[in-house]
């Protein structure tokens, strides 16, 4: 089974969530648009699945040969420049997630994106 990430980030101190309440929202924001478009995936039986991790990972995490495709939250988007170079030399299928469609789980354009 071929496998996307979903990169999402929250204020970290010393490994910690900065707000715990906020880091909740993000887990459950990231836990809900995955499930939809894991769903999709499985109706379609496009034989894809998408794990959630935080933008904490490194590199080589994120950008694992594991992984067919990069799917960036639009909270990721924010720190996204620490690592320009170095995502854009990565030869991956990226996609930058809009905010109503990840905040409302709106799945078509990335499954369109994803079946490319």
């Amino acid at each position: 089974m071929k496998k996307c990430i979903l990169v999402w980030q929250v204020p970290v101190i010393e490994g910690e969530p900065y707000n715990p309440v906020e880091y909740a929202v993000h887990v459950r924001k990231a836990k809900k648009f995955a499930e939809a478009l894991n769903r999709y995936f499985a109706e379609k039986k496009y034989g894809l699945q998408l794990r959630a991790g935080q933008i904490s990972c490194s590199l080589d995490e994120i950008f694992s040969p594991q992984y067919q495709a990069v799917l960036f939250a639009p909270e990721a988007k924010t720190r996204q420049w620490l690592y320009k170079k170095e995502v854009q030399n990565k030869i991956v299928k990226k996609y930058y997630l809009e905010y109503m469609e990840y905040n409302s789980a709106q799945i078509e354009k990335v499954a369109e994106f994803l079946s490319e």
